[in-house]
């Protein structure tokens, strides 16, 4: 049980720094390259596996948050490409 705690602490903080980088991204000049990033980026936050039970939702919500901001550049820089 100890063990998964640990495991599971470890977890969080990957993915805690995996949130860190999607935050970075909205910064990122090119979108294309941002946006290729983000898919890299999801891919691993679903790899890593679950996090402590009472921060899960927390987590979730914060990286739903963050790859928003992502998408919502990227619905930008469509729009303006259209023009």
């Amino acid at each position: 049980y100890e063990l998964l705690e640990l495991d599971r602490k470890r977890n969080l903080q990957a993915k805690l720094l995996l949130i860190d980088r999607v935050k970075k991204l909205a910064t990122e000049p090119s979108i294309p390259k941002a946006l290729k990033e983000l898919e890299e980026i999801h891919e691993e936050f679903k790899h890593i596996g679950p996090v402590v039970k009472d921060q899960q939702e927390e987590i979730w919500t914060a990286f739903k948050e963050a790859t928003a901001v992502m998408h919502e550049r990227r619905k930008q820089h469509i729009e303006q490409v259209k023009a």
